[in-house]
Order: C-alpha cells, then structure tokens, then sequence
C-alpha cells in the first residue's frame, strides 16, 4: 500500500487587526522558472491542489500580453485576490478607465 503525502500545510502569512491575529493562512508554494526547475519551494510541493485563486495570474495573461499599459499596482489588483478596500477599488478605478 502506497505511503500518503505529509498533506499538513506550511503557516504562509497571518493578518492582524491591530495586535488581534484575524486569520492564518496556510498553503504550499512552489516558483519554477523557464527551464521547470523549482527556484523556491515551501510545504510539499508534490500535492495535488485545487486551481482556484492560483488561475489568476495565467488568467492575466491576456490583458498583460494587450496594448494596456499597466502599472505594478494594477498588475498585483488583476493576478491576486483583494479586500475591495478604497484603495483597490481606486486601483479597478484606474484599469477601468484605460480600458474604456
């Protein structure tokens, strides 16, 4: 019978609200670069994972491979996931506006 994977992930970040931890987050990282060779690695990158929020920088793709000139700020907006804070919709404000 075939041993299960160590499926326990790594502590990646922790969100405070002033000195009160509001979330944990945890997860596996893996970066590759061209070649597919891992450059940076946290957790057991071997596990299978669920697409989800990790789509968002191939789904960035296309606009990033578009004529739209966009800043760091507007580039992090489109491949993360936000808060929908003032400042970010003032970002989505600014994408808004070269897009239109």
């Amino acid at each position: 019978m075939k041993e299960k994977n160590n499926l326990k992930p790594e502590l990646l970040a922790v969100s405070k609200r002033g000195t009160i931890i509001e979330n944990l987050y945890s997860g596996w990282i893996c970066v590759v670069n061209k070649d597919k060779k891992v450059v940076y690695r946290k957790g057991n990158v071997n596990d299978s994972a669920f697409l989800r929020s990790c789509a968002k920088p191939v789904q960035a793709i296309p606009v990033i491979e578009s004529d739209i000139k966009l800043t760091q700020k507007e580039l992090a907006i489109i491949c993360g996931s936000h808060t929908g804070s003032k400042y970010h919709q003032a970002v989505l404000k600014e994408i808004i506006k070269k897009i239109t």
